[in-house]
């Protein structure tokens, strides 16, 4: 989140009377070492 405020790739605008925003979610797969430690999380 901080790379995308940082990289000026959005606005923060009001929202129009009686409108919902629309929610969002990051989803990662978790990728594991054969020891079962995490190796890192791809989107």
């Amino acid at each position: 989140m901080d790379a995308l405020r940082k990289n000026n790739t959005w606005s923060i605008t009001d929202l129009p009377h009686e409108k919902r925003a629309v929610g969002c979610k990051w989803v990662f797969t978790v990728k594991c070492k054969a020891d079962g430690n995490v190796e890192r999380y791809k989107a």
